[in-house]
């Protein structure tokens, strides 16, 4: 038979869409949570497969309640930004964020107001530091 599926196990832990406001546009985001253990890699190869699904590629979030990302994790991200996905890395300081005009007060952009500059944010003081 031609046509051939293959059962592949994935989860998403959330997902956000953003619909365009005058137009049929929209960003969609996917994400991966975890509390205080690591994004392994199986995890994050995982959200990227699921991405590769999509015509139009989502933005993965990963999100964890710890205070920073280990070098390990750090660099699986890294990884995904270079292979060409959006990445949003958040960590604790970002979803519990009483500050968090304070906290991008140093990044790129200090009042995110879209997706992209969010995840430029939270690129610059999760991953790339």
């Amino acid at each position: 038979d031609r046509h051939v599926t293959r059962e592949i196990d994935f989860e998403i832990d959330y997902a956000y869409l953003l619909m365009g406001d005058l137009d049929t546009s929209y960003d969609l985001v996917i994400g991966e949570a975890k509390s205080f253990c690591d994004l392994t890699e199986d995890s994050v190869k995982k959200m990227a497969e699921i991405a590769d699904r999509f015509d139009r590629k989502p933005y993965l979030a990963f999100s964890t309640l710890k205070d920073f990302y280990s070098d390990a994790e750090k660099s699986r991200l890294r990884t995904l930004v270079e292979r060409g996905y959006k990445v949003i890395a958040l960590t604790r300081e970002e979803l519990d964020p009483y500050e968090l005009f304070d906290r991008f007060k140093k990044a790129p952009h200090k009042y995110a107001t879209r997706l992209e500059e969010f995840s430029e944010n939270t690129l610059y003081l999760n991953v790339l530091q």
